[in-house]
């Protein structure tokens, strides 16, 4: 059982026909994946409410924080798909090598100044279905 360091951890964008690394990324969160269920609670039922699978799994979004440098090649790859909404495909790489492929149905970008800290920008990648995780 590994324990991985943060360290290294990575998003890339597909630009053009190469991944690139999204630059400058001071944290990651996600995907917040997840099954859809439906309450099936019965009135000759238990105490507990239970729930069942739809059969459908919700892709969530990968978020990041970054240091934001809106004349950065790769930040400006980011605006452009605001400017022409496409699909974007990506990958969330662990510090490991590890590799989780998805695609973006949109995106959320939101730069933020502080007068005590550097131009931030929050961005928000809605996944398109789910991420191919890889199985054993």
């Amino acid at each position: 059982m590994a324990r991985l360091v943060s360290k290294g951890t990575r998003v890339q964008q597909k630009i053009a026909t190469v991944f690139v690394t999204i630059a400058q990324c001071l944290s990651i969160e996600g995907p917040e994946a997840e099954t859809e269920t439906f309450e099936a609670r019965m009135l000759d039922g238990p105490v507990g409410i239970g729930y069942d699978p739809t059969g459908y799994s919700e892709g969530g979004s990968v978020k990041q924080e970054l240091f934001f440098d809106p004349a950065l090649a790769g930040h400006m790859a980011i605006t452009d798909v605001i400017a022409n909404p496409r699909k974007v495909d990506l990958k969330l790489i662990f510090s490991d090598d590890t590799e989780w492929p998805f695609t973006a149905g949109g995106v959320k970008l939101g730069p933020s100044a502080d007068m005590a800290d550097g131009l931030k920008a929050d961005v928000e990648w809605k996944l398109d279905g789910l991420v191919d995780y890889p199985t054993e």
